[in-house]
């Protein structure tokens, strides 16, 4: 679903209004699902 190598993209809206640390981690969460896709 997700491919981790390619570029991320947000919205100017969450950009502004999101904190970096959420935006990053709302991203490690992204990943970690992926991972767990892959696995199963």
């Amino acid at each position: 679903m997700f491919n981790t190598q390619e570029n991320r993209y947000i919205t100017r809206g969450v950009n502004e209004q999101v904190l970096k640390e959420m935006q990053q981690r709302c991203f490690q969460l992204i990943n970690e699902k992926v991972i767990q896709a892959n696995v199963q």
